[in-house]
């Protein structure tokens, strides 16, 4: 074969790779572009909750916002328990129940994660935190509540 076909056929190949890697990364995003999103939400409502109640003096914001994160935390342990009846359920018929299970390993990490909070979230000044709250607000709901508001000023 004459070098100047082979450079051809090596340019073709190589744009095909090309159009092939780009369209194959363009339906990862789109299949898993939505988890990440959804991902990205929740480790913001996440802080919202730490900051905006349990980082108020009081008894009353401190309980609210545990009250959230319990609220949250316990229906991933019930979505959990689900999954793992589902495993027990499908284990007899000869279904493989890992993906069961799997998916209430997956729950349970959710859970715990709303129990924890991050070392990030602590911000030196009142200032920051109450702006940080204020960006997560619109962020999350769109507008900024008006005690934050206060609070930053």
């Amino acid at each position: 074969m004459p070098p100047i076909l082979q450079s051809y056929l090596g340019s073709a190949l190589f744009w095909l790779t090309l159009v092939l890697i780009t369209w194959l990364g363009r339906l990862l995003f789109n299949q898993f572009g939505g988890a990440l999103i959804a991902i990205k939400r929740h480790n913001a409502m996440r802080e919202w909750v730490y900051r905006r109640y349990t980082s108020i003096d009081g008894l009353i914001p401190f309980v609210k916002g545990n009250t959230i994160a319990n609220k949250y935390s316990m229906q991933n342990v019930v979505s959990a328990v689900l999954f793992l009846l589902i495993g027990q359920i499908l284990a007899p018929i000869g279904v493989p129940s890992a993906v069961a299970y799997f998916g209430a390993v997956v729950f349970c990490v959710i859970a715990l994660s709303w129990l924890m909070t991050s070392q990030s979230w602590q911000s030196p000044t009142s200032r920051e935190h109450w702006e940080r709250v204020a960006e997560l607000e619109r962020e999350l709901f769109g507008e900024i509540d008006e005690e934050v508001s206060k609070r930053i000023k």
